[in-house]
């Protein structure tokens, strides 16, 4: 334990250890001074309740004597099986303390699983990395970039899920300090010349308010003769309905008589054309009969004439029929002549004809166009009657709504008073700030030019803002100390007690250090996750020192003790055996499914393994001490191997098997624990201090001396000199 206080980090094992000192030394207190004289005082009363026989352990030497006679069988078995379990140990995977050690039905550990199954695993554990100037504040500028940059970069990180930290509160308060600046500078919204443009805008909107009452008041009497010329319109619209109403009425008798008048039409061009063709017969006729005439007729009238003349001549008798035929020739010709004048008139009757029936082909063309164009214009004379009477109702309400507008735009008139008023003393009032702006922003640029960039002024306004926001920035910033420190809250994508987290812890410490080179800040990682891994680590990275301390400590006191070197590098072997089964056991324990009794863990507690290896070291060395000095005390006795052998197993094994099985009953209550750090403390103590006492101190000790002979006492000439020998049995 004195070891331990040396080597192990931390208060706890000093702690551990300091108790265990203390302990130890009031134990020897009281074997040595309390207990001889109570022992004395009871005398034989001491036995007077004794349970079971008389204890003379001729059993268990029986059995311990029949595995000595064949010592290299037993030391070949038990050595075998130790190593086989033992072989798990270098697999054994440490870790820090967790919720998932509790008991399934305690409350921390139920919270801790619904914020992972709500919200994801790491929030309920997250990491912080601190940053803390030595001078000044941390919300400069660059700092803040600086801090902004480191965040960003962090929250690439593959293992993180979200951050918090000086990212927001630079975006946020950067337009405060860019205002600032422009004010300095005489940029932006609110600098003074700014204000003085503003200052003759309004000016200009005063006057521009005044044109638009102007105009208010002459849309306004606009509206009245509006209204007064849609009354007008509305009256000369009903008179343009009656009249289209009118029209559309004689529209349709005009199409009625238009369809007469095709039929008319029809009728006419079909005589027309019947006309044509009678006179065309006439013609044909007449210029058919005048060659019968000529040909016949009259020929024959001329020698009718003739030959009666001439027989008039001879016979006076015929000359009347002479006379006769004389007429007869004149009717024929004057006959002729008059078919050659009807033949001429009848072709020109007939052309005359023909011209008719053409146009009164046209005629009734153009009378089926004007009855078929009459029908659309008494339906278009009706609407445009609907759209008249449409008009007259639509400029009846155009009437009322400019009489509206014009009480309208009268109040809005009036009502722009005050306004046009008020827009004037505004220009006033803003140009006489802006004067005072000028001169006051001219001072601030004089004494405090980089007011707007000074870390301070970024403080302030974060320290008066509202008291819940003020809050939150607190968590950012440290505002009661001067802003000298800043956070970023990191967020894992995994719980602390897995290799992902481990992994991001030395990356976030990476990116620490990085932020200190680039920014000058003192910087850490830190929250419950860090500590825990850091601690975790420094154990681990320390056990086997302490391993090698221990060892070495405890070889170093058997070598003064025993005087034996061999025995004391056997007993420290065997230590470390037995102490590399226990956790071989624990670590087949990782294969037992959650909800089995021992079962669902997969690491030992790294604080938790590092008392295990110190209380187990040190029972198993106790119970060596106890059998290798009542053999070393045969040995300077006089006896050989065997013989010191089989004494000190005589005198103590009963004393060590009593022993450990106490410490077993009480180790194995431990390991009914529902706590996974305490039941692992209670598995590999009870696993280590039984076999200690039964088969590694009681058979594979003896069996291992016997193998190794006399040369198991060895100790050099020179250092038997030097070292002091103890008086074992004194006379």
């Amino acid at each position: 334990m004195a070891v331990t206080l040396l080597v192990m980090p931390g208060t706890l094992f000093l702690s551990l250890a300091g108790a265990a000192i203390i302990v130890t030394a009031i134990s020897v207190v009281i074997a040595s001074l309390v207990a001889p004289p109570m022992l004395l005082l009871l005398g034989n009363r001491v036995d007077r309740w004794r349970l079971g026989g008389n204890g003379d352990g001729r059993r268990l030497m029986g059995a311990v004597g029949a595995a000595l006679a064949r010592p290299r069988l037993a030391a070949a078995l038990i050595g075998g099986v130790l190593v086989i379990l033992a072989a798990p140990a270098l697999a054994t995977k440490t870790g820090p303390p967790s919720a998932t050690q509790l008991p399934a039905s305690n409350s921390a550990r139920r919270d801790a699983e619904l914020i992972d199954r709500q919200i994801g695993a790491g929030w309920d554990a997250p990491f912080f990395l601190l940053a803390v100037a030595e001078r000044g504040s941390v919300a400069t500028p660059g700092q803040l970039a600086r801090l902004s940059r480191a965040q960003r970069q962090i929250a690439a990180d593959s293992g993180v899920q979200a951050t918090i930290g000086p990212t927001q509160l630079a975006r946020r308060t950067a337009p405060l300090r860019r205002g600032g600046n422009d004010l300095l500078a005489g940029r932006g919204d609110a600098s003074p010349t700014r204000l003085r443009r503003l200052g003759r805008g309004l000016d200009r909107a005063a006057g521009g308010v005044g044109q638009l009452r102007d105009g208010l008041a002459g849309a306004a009497a606009g509206a009245e003769l509006l209204a007064s010329g849609s009354d007008r319109a509305g009256a000369g619209a009903a008179r343009i309905a009656g009249g289209l109403g009118r029209a559309a009425s004689g529209a349709q008798r005009a199409t009625g008589a238009l369809q007469r008048l095709e039929g008319a039409s029809g009728q006419l061009a079909e005589g027309q054309r019947r006309a044509a063709l009678a006179s065309q017969s006439l013609q044909f006729e007449l210029t058919e009969l005048l060659p019968a005439i000529r040909r016949g007729g009259l020929a024959r009238a001329r020698k009718l004439r003739s030959h009666l003349e001439q027989a008039a001549a001879k016979d006076p008798s015929f000359a009347a029929d002479a006379r006769e035929a004389q007429r007869l020739v004149e009717v024929l010709s004057v006959s002729r002549n008059e078919v050659r004048s009807l033949r001429g008139v009848a072709g020109r009757l007939h052309g005359g004809q023909a011209r008719l029936a053409a146009g009164g082909a046209k005629l009734h063309s153009g009378a089926a166009r004007l009855a078929d164009a009459s029908a659309p214009l008494a339906t278009g004379l009706e609407r445009l009657g609907d759209g008249a009477r449409q008009l007259d109702g639509g400029l009846g309400r155009l009437s009322g709504g400019a009489e509206t507008l014009s009480v309208r735009l009268a109040d809005g008139f009036n009502a722009s008073r005050p306004l046009q008023g008020g827009l004037a003393r505004s220009a006033v009032r803003v140009s006489d700030s802006a004067q005072r702006l000028d001169r006051q922003v001219s001072r601030l640029r004089t004494s405090s030019p980089q007011i707007f960039d000074s870390g301070y002024f970024v403080l302030s306004a974060l320290d008066g803002a509202p008291p819940v926001e003020r809050q939150r920035v607190a968590r950012v910033i440290d505002l009661d100390h001067g802003g000298s420190a800043a956070q970023i809250l990191v967020i894992p994508r995994s719980t602390f007690d897995t290799p992902a987290s481990a992994g991001l812890n030395d990356r976030l410490g990476k990116h620490a250090a990085a932020l200190a080179a680039s920014s000058g800040l003192q910087t850490a990682v830190t929250g419950g996750p860090a500590q825990l891994i850091d601690y975790q680590q420094a154990i681990a990275d320390r056990i086997p020192l302490v391993v090698a301390a221990i060892s070495i400590a405890t070889f170093l006191v058997l070598v003064l003790v025993l005087r034996a070197i061999p025995l004391a590098a056997l007993a420290v072997a065997l230590n470390l055996l037995t102490v590399a089964v226990a956790f071989g056991i624990l670590t087949l324990l990782f294969e037992v499914p959650n909800g089995w009794p021992l079962g669902g863990h997969t690491y030992v507690d790294a604080i938790g393994a590092a008392g295990i290896f110190g209380i187990v070291f040190g029972l198993s060395i106790d119970y060596a001490v106890f059998l290798l000095m009542r053999m070393r005390e045969a040995r300077e006795a006089g006896a050989e191997n065997r013989e010191a052998i089989a004494f000190g197993l005589e005198r103590t094994a009963r004393v060590i098997t009593g022993a450990a099985a106490i410490m077993a009953v009480v180790f194995a209550c431990f390991a009914a624990a529902p706590i996974a750090t305490v039941s692992q403390l209670g598995i590999g103590l009870t696993v280590a201090v039984v076999l200690d006492a039964t088969v590694v101190r009681i058979v594979l000790l003896p069996a291992l001396m016997l193998l190794a002979g006399e040369r198991i006492w060895w100790l050099p000439a020179p250092l038997a000199r030097i070292l002091p020998k103890a008086e074992l049995h004194p006379a």
